[in-house]
């Protein structure tokens, strides 16, 4: 029979002697350490770990200075609920002259005397203690079944610790642990996570033990789910290099900030910036305070909580702190990514109002109670990177903004009808629906652009081309510009390198004027490139053969047009922004 006594010097010396198949170790708990979960759980991982007893016996409490703490019900409690030390189901003896029946009254943790495989003694000799172990273990078959396990689950109390107010802080510390475990880190370096107490904590075991009761044991990712190659789940996010990421969530600290900064910056080589100083402020003074550093702080996509602040709890969806914060982020630029990432399961209650606000998608984090698979947390993850993929991959519309923005506060006529092309890229993105709807209207969105922008600012006069704002003038342009008429539309272009005119096909008086002028003003006057000039007239043809006939499907795609603004739209913008 191996016995283990625990004890903080607070039982008697007749006890204390060590013999064959009697252990006995030192549990001293520093009493300014307010964090006796953490370091009990420290301390029986060095004590239980890798070792076999088959009764453990202790105090009812092991505190120097509040005795009536009763750590040592804690203490028991823990090893009940830490399966990873195999002695849940190990006989406990509790020793002293205490009253169980008054400790089990006066104790928040006293339904633990009164679950099976706890037992109580105030005895002093060694001798009757080892004759007391002994019967307790021949009549138990040396521990308590499942059975008596499920009924200490049911009549333990443990509560939830006063700094875990919410479901929503549990569930944040929950889906951080449960992400560290599962992601393959590169030489087996987990973050550093500042908030570890957590794991430790006795609530949390109480709690997942809870859950493999009712709904059946809960998944782990050991080392032989991590090696089949299909689940291998790396860190890494491929394709969001350099990209800048800002996090808002007050609950950075739980463990979020040094594993998001482990995906983003250490993996993936992008760039996380934290809002950090959430502080003891009112409501709308955190607001103002995180919408100034919204300004200081440029992203490619915000991830945001909704409830910040303490009073998000009792209030109407749109006075949450979280929709104030998106409504100002979308104000800086309405092209702006943000993914809502949430430890509320309410969020889907509110995907109406999220919808309205224009986020680009939300992230429910994972909790305790949802018992997830392996699969199951997989996919979560894999929802978060995919809605963060797709975000960072739609930024490049807020450039696009920023751009045409600078040039209505320059008062360069013609460029506001590019706003309509910005809402409808935005849209697309937000409702696959609407995109497929969108596309069309955005190619002529385009010609528009093009057409007005080029007749209203240039002129052609003997074979010359001027720009009506600036004196400047290319001469003999439309010799040097030659068009492949097709029996429909025409098909190719190409530029000379002599003025000339040419016999059919290749005959200028056959061509539309207007495209001539838009084509020698790009080619000429904004130095783009005849590759890019074709995508130009690629698009017009588009408008004239696809766009304008019901029923017709267009062969160009959102990113055909995204080539077209950024070398073709962007060039005059950048052009037109160079004047003085």
């Amino acid at each position: 029979m191996q016995i283990l006594i625990l004890h903080n010097n607070n039982i008697p010396e007749t006890l204390l002697s060590e013999g064959e198949g009697f252990v006995q170790e030192i549990v001293k708990h520093d009493s300014s350490d307010d964090n006796f979960d953490e370091f009990i759980h420290n301390r029986l991982s060095q004590i239980l770990s890798g070792k076999s007893y088959d009764i453990i016996i202790l105090p009812f409490s092991l505190a120097e200075e509040n005795y009536i703490e009763y750590t040592g019900l804690i203490t028991a409690a823990h090893i009940r609920l830490t399966p990873e030390w195999n002695h849940e189901r190990t006989p406990i003896l509790f020793i002293g002259p205490e009253n169980p029946e008054f400790v089990a009254k006066i104790s928040p943790m006293g339904n633990i005397l009164l679950t099976p495989g706890v037992y109580c003694s105030d005895t002093t000799d060694k001798q009757a203690l080892i004759e007391y172990a002994t019967s307790i273990l021949s009549n138990l078959s040396k521990e308590i079944s499942g059975n008596q396990y499920e009924t200490f689950l049911s009549k333990v109390q443990i509560t939830t610790p006063t700094n875990y107010a919410t479901h929503h802080t549990i569930a944040n510390e929950w889906a951080v642990m449960r992400w560290i475990d599962m992601l393959v880190w590169p030489d087996n370096k987990k973050p550093d996570i500042s908030q570890k107490s957590f794991s430790s904590m006795l609530y949390f075991k109480y709690l997942i033990s809870s859950i493999k009761r009712k709904e059946g044991d809960r998944e782990i990712f050991n080392k032989k789910y991590k090696k089949k190659s299909a689940n291998i789940l790396s860190p890494k996010i491929e394709g969001i290099e350099r990209k800048k990421i800002m996090l808002i969530d007050d609950e950075f600290n739980k463990g979020w900030k040094n594993l998001l900064i482990a995906i983003f910056e250490d993996a993936s080589n992008a760039k996380l910036t934290i809002y950090e100083d959430f502080g003891n402020k009112n409501k709308e003074d955190l607001i103002n305070d995180i919408n100034t550093f919204v300004n200081n702080n440029d992203a490619d996509c915000y991830i945001l909580d909704l409830r910040l602040h303490d009073d998000d709890y009792n209030c109407k969806y749109k006075d949450i702190s979280g929709h104030k914060i998106s409504q100002h982020i979308l104000e800086v630029n309405k092209a702006n990514p943000i993914v809502v990432f949430t430890a509320s399961n309410k969020v889907w209650n509110m995907r109406e109002e999220i919808d309205d606000i224009g986020v680009t998608g939300y992230v429910v984090k994972e909790s305790p109670e949802f018992n997830f698979s392996c699969e199951e947390s997989k996919e979560a993850f894999d929802e978060f990177i995919r809605n963060i993929k797709f975000a960072l991959k739609t930024s490049y519309i807020k450039h696009y903004v920023n751009k045409i923005r600078e040039a209505q506060e320059r008062n360069i006529q013609g460029v506001d009808i590019l706003d309509q092309y910005i809402d409808m890229l935005i849209l697309g993105n937000r409702n696959s629906k609407a995109k497929e709807m969108l596309l069309k209207p955005c190619i002529l969105n385009l010609n528009v652009f093009l057409e007005t922008f080029i007749k209203n600012n240039f002129t052609i006069n003997s074979d010359c081309l001027y720009h009506n704002n600036y004196p400047t003038d290319v001469k003999n342009i439309l010799h040097k510009i030659a068009f492949k008429q097709g029996e429909e539309y025409i098909e190719d272009l190409k530029f000379l390198d002599s003025p000339q005119r040419l016999a059919n096909p290749w005959d200028y008086a056959k061509i539309d004027k207007d495209l001539s002028k838009i084509t020698a003003a790009l080619h000429f006057y904004y130095n783009i490139s005849e590759e890019n000039c074709k995508k130009v007239l690629r698009l017009r043809m588009e408008r004239s053969k696809k766009v304008a006939h019901i029923g017709e499907d267009t062969t160009m795609t959102y990113n055909d047009l995204k080539d077209i603004f950024e070398k073709v739209i962007l060039n005059i913008l950048d052009k037109e922004l160079s004047h003085p």
